[in-house]
């Protein structure tokens, strides 16, 4: 998976189309963030990471930027976005 298949993931889950999604993106202010989301969110993370995604790393994250960060992809680890 790569930095777009996450965007877009996210953007299922949180019910919103992926333009909508940048780093700066707080989870908090979709309406579909709920603790379905979030459920949602850590299984779908941890397929993209391959490793399991624990719950205190799930609540660490408050933007679009932390998912990317969790998942492996941001500056500096050879990923575009």
């Amino acid at each position: 998976m790569d930095a777009q298949n996450l965007k877009e993931m996210v953007a299922e889950i949180l019910e919103v189309d992926p333009v909508e999604l940048s780093e700066a993106s707080e989870l908090e202010s979709f309406n579909a963030y709920d603790s379905v989301a979030k459920l949602s969110l850590m299984v779908g993370l941890s397929d993209f990471a391959g490793r399991p995604i624990m719950v205190p790393e799930l609540t660490g994250l408050h933007t679009y930027g932390d998912v990317m960060k969790l998942a492996g992809i941001g500056s500096g680890n050879g990923h575009t976005f």
